[in-house]
């Protein structure tokens, strides 16, 4: 076999091809939280399966669904802000998943900076441990 260069590597199936990165989906979900800031009315479309009298199946329907946001006030004023990755709560460090983010005009540079530690990969273990996480759940079902 001259001039050919042989290798061992299987082509990748097409799930793992369209399978998107914790970052990426981390990414994702803030741009959503931005959203959410700049318009508290916002909604996003989603499919959900309806059964309606009379049919054996469920049939496919759009709905518009609000997205919950990752932020709340406390008693005394402050923005708080946790960081999710679906349900599941990516904790920026051991033990401390919340993030002070002070007056609410400071949320949206909050969440900027969120995003770039996610560009600059900062968060990667812990958006790692947090898919584990919704794993095993997802598992032990």
């Amino acid at each position: 076999m001259q001039g050919l260069k042989l290798t061992d590597t299987p082509r990748p199936l097409v799930v793992d091809t369209r399978r998107r990165s914790g970052r990426q989906i981390a990414l994702d979900h803030v741009s959503t939280q931005l959203a959410i800031v700049k318009n508290p009315t916002m909604t996003l479309t989603r499919d959900r399966y309806v059964r309606v009298e009379g049919e054996e199946k469920a049939t496919k329907k759009t709905v518009a669904v609000k997205p919950r946001p990752w932020f709340w006030k406390t008693a005394d004023g402050t923005t708080m802000l946790q960081i999710r990755l679906g349900t599941t709560l990516v904790e920026v460090e051991k033990g401390k998943p919340t993030v002070v983010v002070g007056p609410e005009d400071q949320l949206e540079k909050t969440l900027l900076v969120i995003a770039d530690l996610i560009k600059a990969g900062k968060l990667d273990e812990q958006i790692a441990a947090a898919r584990a996480k919704t794993r095993r759940k997802k598992a032990s079902e």
